[in-house]
């Protein structure tokens, strides 16, 4: 069975695309880096590389190994240093995320978390399709919505909702709904089909169908229809928080609850322990997130003084 040194020769050889140049780093032979080569095919039972005069290039089953190899090593590694209080976090790190939350939440803390971390690799997957953790070897996933019951370990990072939203420009010409009931009367943003919004206010639950000109599986396109003054979206404060408080979109029925859980989760294969740099990882985020939460009370605060004010000058 290949060790740990033989894993180390393969990835530096996948890097350099070059056998003698790998063997030279960890001070082998040009036949005894052949050799140690074959014997980690023959252990695996695959040809991992695609041999030439010129160079080497991966085959499809050395990339799968690739990624494995990697990620044992830095493991390996990690583990001598927490042992030992001796090394700064380092490896690769996968993140999944959707795109729209990874592109506003994620990507612009992406070069800080990097600069304070300078050992870590961070691979970022953007994507709204579902994501098996352990099938494309994902670190942590960050995810929205309730996920009490989902098969994955996760960390609650921040609590969210869902708030219905207008442009004033909308709201001057169509007038503002006062009531869920009423949103049955006004153009409607429909994401993802969505046509039954649903809301409580105490014990009462209320559920409303909606209708409008326009539906997208895209959020980021239904946020932009809202700011044009299209109709009426549904969308978590996450999403909208930046053009409320620049007065692009208000929040509307915020007496109500919308009966969406839209937290943001951490989530983990069960299957694996949390290294240190995902803990660091997750500990950057749920840092930068801290005050979201305060700034959307602020922003519903302003929004209720306003409305108050108001009432009181009529």
């Amino acid at each position: 069975m290949s060790d740990l040194r033989d894993l180390n020769l393969f990835v530096k050889a996948a890097k350099r695309g070059n056998f003698a140049a790998a063997g030279r780093e960890l001070n082998l032979s040009p036949p005894s880096t052949s050799q140690r080569i074959r014997q980690l095919e023959s252990t695996f039972g695959a040809r991992l590389f695609q041999r030439t005069t010129r160079s080497v290039t991966l085959t499809e089953e050395g990339r799968i190994l690739l990624a494995y190899a990697e990620r044992i090593i830095t493991d390996f590694d990690n583990a001598k240093g927490e042992i030992h209080g001796e090394l700064p976090p380092s490896g690769f790190l996968r993140v999944a995320a959707s795109v729209t939350f990874g592109r506003q939440h994620i990507a612009p803390h992406v070069a800080e978390f990097l600069r304070r971390y300078p050992g870590i690799h961070l691979h970022l997957d953007l994507s709204d399709s579902y994501i098996d953790l352990v099938e494309h070897d994902i670190d942590v996933a960050i995810r929205i919505g309730n996920l009490k019951n989902a098969p994955d370990a996760g960390d609650k990072l921040l609590t969210t909702q869902q708030v219905v939203f207008a442009s004033p420009a909308y709201l001057d010409k169509r007038g503002t709904p006062e009531r869920p009931e009423d949103l049955s009367e006004h153009s409607c943003l429909i994401f993802r089909n969505q046509r039954s919004w649903a809301f409580a206010l105490g014990n009462r639950p209320i559920v409303v169908e909606v209708d409008g000109p326009f539906d997208c599986n895209h959020g980021e396109t239904i946020r932009q229809a809202a700011i044009d003054g299209l109709g009426v979206a549904l969308r978590s404060t996450w999403d909208l928080a930046g053009e409320v408080s620049q007065g692009l979109l208000r929040p509307l029925l915020t007496d109500y609850i919308v009966a969406d859980d839209r937290s943001i989760w951490a989530v983990y294969p069960t299957s694996r322990r949390v290294p240190t740099r995902v803990r660091l990882f997750v500990d950057f985020l749920r840092e930068k997130f801290r005050n979201f939460d305060s700034l959307w009370e602020q922003i519903i605060k302003s929004r209720h003084h306003a409305r108050a004010t108001s009432w009181t000058m009529t």
